[in-house]
């Protein structure tokens, strides 16, 4: 399975995506070769959508990225070195990997999650959000469609955002 079926984007992508995202499958696979396709579908939705949060507030900086390294490595069971590859695959295509829209991870993780997991993705985009000291309102609403997208509750939503309510912005007077 490609990286477009994983996507869900087989039809609906221009030659030149098909061509990129092709290119990025083959790289992802090569870094995962002993896990399941499942757990790629996982892995890209969580790194994906770690991603998606970082650059919420138009800003990627250097403890966002370390939050998310820390992240993929101790929730998603990836070894230094792929977590280091997957990052480096990250940074290389940014652009085109935050410009997949948010529903197509969601999808991924609705798919290969269940609901402990779902929870602990969602209080992961929490870090990544609150690793520069604030949560911005862009943030914040990113992680609140993510939170829906994946059938989480409200409540839900509101008991993660607790655990950071010291970084909201809404609380700083930012």
């Amino acid at each position: 399975m490609g990286l477009l079926d994983i996507f869900g984007l087989k039809g609906g992508a221009s030659d030149e995506d098909k061509e990129q995202l092709g290119k990025l499958h083959a790289k992802l696979s090569d870094m995962l070769q002993n896990h399941s396709e499942d757990e790629v579908k996982w892995i890209a939705a969580y790194a994906g959508l770690l991603g998606k949060v970082a650059n919420a507030d138009t800003s990627l900086d250097k403890k966002e990225l370390g939050v998310i390294q820390e992240l993929l490595g101790r929730h998603v069971e990836l070894e230094a070195e792929q977590v280091r590859d997957i990052l480096s695959l990250f940074e290389e295509h940014r652009v085109r990997l935050l410009s997949i829209e948010d529903y197509i991870y969601i999808r991924l993780a609705n798919e290969t999650a269940d609901r402990k997991r779902k929870l602990e993705l969602i209080r992961a985009l929490f870090c990544v959000a609150a690793a520069d000291g604030v949560i911005s309102g862009g943030e914040e609403n990113e992680i609140r469609r993510v939170t829906q997208g994946l059938g989480l509750s409200h409540r839900d939503y509101i008991e993660a955002r607790l655990e950071f309510k010291e970084h909201l912005s809404i609380h700083r007077g930012d």
